[in-house]
């Protein structure tokens, strides 16, 4: 009994298809890793608060914040501040990668990934950008 080609090229799909779902989603039934408990990560946008202050100061028409922030929470949450820019998100950990996914309107790239370094004090962000964590920073972004 000959397979007729195109119910061969058909099943060749449908596996292709469970098996890229299979890889991609952490495998049969695996939830996405998160961490255990909220983390906040903090990015100095200036080299010092005082040079933050005196940028500000110098002008007075477009203030910056000094500092950007990430949490991540255990639930896979993620909120995020951007210089100005405050959104939120879902993330999971792969490896040594925090793939971070925005959710809603938001003037920052749909999806993006920070890399985890020193056993997981600093994260460094896709531009270089290094987040250290601050473990006394009060959560604002998520609860």
């Amino acid at each position: 009994m000959a397979l007729n080609p195109l119910a061969i090229q058909s099943l060749t799909g449908v596996w292709l298809g469970v098996l890229s779902l299979s890889v991609l989603g952490g495998g049969c039934g695996a939830s996405p890793a998160t961490f255990d408990e909220l983390r906040v990560y903090v990015h100095e946008v200036f080299e010092s608060r005082l040079a933050c202050e005196d940028y500000n100061d110098a002008n007075p028409d477009f203030w910056v914040n000094c500092e950007q922030v990430a949490e991540f929470g255990p639930d896979g949450r993620l909120g995020i501040m951007f210089t100005d820019i405050v959104g939120s998100g879902v993330y999971s950990i792969h490896g040594e990668a925090i793939r971070c996914r925005m959710e809603g309107p938001i003037d920052a790239p749909d999806a993006f990934v920070f890399e985890m370094v020193e056993n997981g004090q600093e994260i460094v962000y896709e531009n270089g950008e290094i987040w250290r964590l601050n473990p006394d920073a009060t959560p604002f972004l998520i609860d």
